[in-house]
């Protein structure tokens, strides 16, 4: 491969590296500047002076990296140079279509010049750059600088060296998120050059001919990290999520190091740690956790807030995060609080009690909640928020005529610390149907430690505290006239329950349905006790004669068959096979069969059942 191959070669790698983290993609725009070389030593000039022609594919090369890595939006700025920039162009990328134009303006860019005046050229471009951004001060911009050249500056006794553009290239930059990177194609800058270069924060030389330095960008979008009030803290850790190219893109052993740029860290023994700290194997993103530690965190520092910046940097010197800081701050103060109390010593939960709407229209009940201060509160002030819910499932719906604070019906009030007390008010109406009224009140801050015996923290807010309130509306009395109907109701219940007492107990539907000698069916329901054969109501021409008579046992009432005289009684239970046997006194039970004499009957009763 000779050598002119070699220098397209890692020009390519150059254009083809700079991408963005798509994880990160968002809506700020990049501006891609492109200060390309036209002096005829690009195209070999003069004739042998041993230049190579790189032109043609330095132009390739710049049009192949617009085709495949710049996305709208964008704008491309393109600064031709040899005595000073000419033929400036700039293009607006607001759909992919667009690069095409750009395209066919490098490819029709000539190398004609005989000077290479590197320092103006780059002072005019950053100018003109500056005066860009501040025309656009509402958007959010990440500048990127390439400059190609193949020689060294040939401006005799001009304005201008790479110190005096590095130090303006500073200065107009800011903290903005400029990048500016010196590619040398086949030649080397001055080590002076190259110093004040190094000496400059985001600009970097790239020597081509060797394959070093192909730039990548990764680029994320960083909010400020809040680490909160670090009193009596002993560490507090933020996570910070970081987007990363594809991992063929990136380096393996890539490392990542956050500094912190706080020079009073030290001073008050803070300290910041970041995870991970060894490399780490390409992927997606990378939860980078960062730890500010108080290591002295009950000493006393200086109190307020205090802002930093955590400068995020890489083990490779061509690899840059972009933005390459991300912003940081935490408070040094004694928290401010405010202790919440009932009046007289009572303890939570606001018990209202029983409200009697029946003796007069309105009843209200009255609550204070007692509010103390410590002196961080009363000196920088704050704000407590309270309110209270309507819950749906008390008897009736409440609303902010039954319920107050402060007497004031919002849906809550603010409370500043010039107020010692809070009033909670309950008016009962006769809206409201009887039952007990339950709800929870609460306190909220989102700057003040809320402290008090029994309040509750409400669940995943522990800024937010609560306490139960309830009370209970009675039923509404009965008219004395309900109360006699209810006495009579009372007397006439226990005069029947104590006749049933003691009236004697009857089966309600026995009957004996005879056989033998003919059939015949006799009704016996209703009665107490029936004599049956010789003088008896029934089968009087019979010998034998027995009682049939109701017998209460605790809830159930049985037909008893008992004073069997004159012969025999055979008896031949419904539930068992063997035959009749003779008794003397016998439950029966529906199904049984009695026979005397000769007669043969079967009793039937659904309510004589064996249980």
């Amino acid at each position: 491969m000779n050598f002119r191959k070699w220098i397209f070669f890692f020009l390519t790698i150059i254009l083809l590296f700079p991408i963005r983290a798509s994880s990160q993609q968002n809506t700020q725009i990049s501006d891609y500047v492109f200060l390309l070389d036209t002096s005829g030593s690009m195209v070999g000039l003069p004739d042998g002076s041993g230049n190579v022609v790189i032109f043609p594919e330095v132009k390739s090369t710049i049009n192949a990296y617009l085709q495949k890595n710049i996305e709208p939006p964008a704008n491309v700025f393109i600064y031709p140079y040899d005595a000073g920039v000419h033929d400036p162009k700039m293009f607006k990328i607001e759909k992919k279509s667009d690069v095409a134009n750009i395209q066919d303006y490098i490819t029709n860019l000539r190398a004609e010049g005989n000077e290479t005046w590197i320092y103006r050229s780059l002072a005019k471009t950053i100018g003109e750059m500056k005066e860009f951004r501040e025309k656009h001060p509402n958007e959010k911009h990440i500048v990127k600088i390439f400059l190609y050249t193949d020689g060294k500056d040939t401006e005799r006794n001009g304005p201008h060296t790479m110190k005096s553009v590095m130090k303006d290239y500073s200065l107009k930059r800011g903290e903005h998120d400029w990048w500016l990177y010196l590619c040398t194609l086949g030649s080397e800058f001055s080590d002076e050059d190259k110093k004040a270069v190094s000496n400059t924060k985001r600009a970097k030389t790239v020597r081509t001919d060797r394959g070093e330095g192909a730039p990548l960008f990764i680029e994320n979008k960083f909010s400020t990290i809040d680490f909160g009030n670090l009193w009596e803290k002993g560490s507090v850790k933020r996570t910070v999520l970081l987007g990363l190219p594809d991992k063929d893109k990136m380096p393996q052993d890539l490392m990542f190091k956050a500094t912190a740029k706080f020079p009073e860290l030290s001073s008050q023994s803070l300290g910041v740690q970041v995870s991970p700290s060894k490399k780490f194997k390409p992927m997606a993103r990378v939860n980078l956790e960062i730890t500010l530690i108080n290591f002295d965190h009950n000493e006393p520092k200086c109190k307020g807030l205090h802002e930093f910046k955590i400068e995020l940097t890489t083990n490779k010197p061509f690899v840059s995060i972009v933005p390459d800081t991300i912003n940081a701050k935490f408070l040094y103060n004694p928290p401010k609080t405010a202790a919440i109390s009932l009046p007289d010593g009572k303890e939570y939960p606001i018990n209202f009690g029983e409200l009697n709407i029946y003796e007069e229209s309105d009843v209200v009940s009255i609550e204070k909640l007692l509010l103390r201060y410590n002196n961080e509160a009363r000196e920088k002030g704050g704000i407590l928020k309270i309110y209270y819910d309507l819950s749906p499932e008390n008897p009736s719906l409440l609303t902010g005529d039954n319920l107050t604070i402060n007497d004031e019906k919002n849906e809550y009030v603010t409370v500043s610390p010039k107020k010692k007390e809070v009033v909670f008010k309950v008016v009962a109406n006769k809206d409201l149907k009887p039952g007990e009224y339950k709800g929870k009140l609460y306190i909220e801050s989102a700057d003040i430690t809320i402290t008090g015996k029994g309040l509750e923290n409400k669940q995943d807010a522990p800024n937010i505290k609560s306490v139960n309130w309830s009370f209970e509306i009675p039923s509404k009395p009965l008219p004395p006239w309900i109360w006699v109907l209810i006495l009579l109701g009372i007397v006439a219940g226990a005069f029947f329950a104590i006749r049933n007492k003691f009236k004697p107990p009857v089966i309600s539907d026995l009957k004996l349905d005879v056989r033998k000698p003919e059939s015949n069916e006799i009704d016996l329901a209703g009665r107490t006790e029936i004599k049956l054969g010789k003088d008896g109501e029934y089968f009087q021409d019979a010998q034998t004669s027995f009682t049939i008579r109701a017998v209460k046992d605790g809830v159930r009432i049985f037909a008893v068959l008992d004073e069997v005289t004159g012969g025999e009684v055979s008896l031949k239970k419904a539930d068992e096979p063997k035959e009749n046997r003779i008794i003397g006194e016998e439950r029966l039970f529906d199904g049984d069969i009695i026979t005397f004499g000769n007669y043969t009957i079967t009793v039937t009763s659904f309510s004589l059942i064996r249980e």
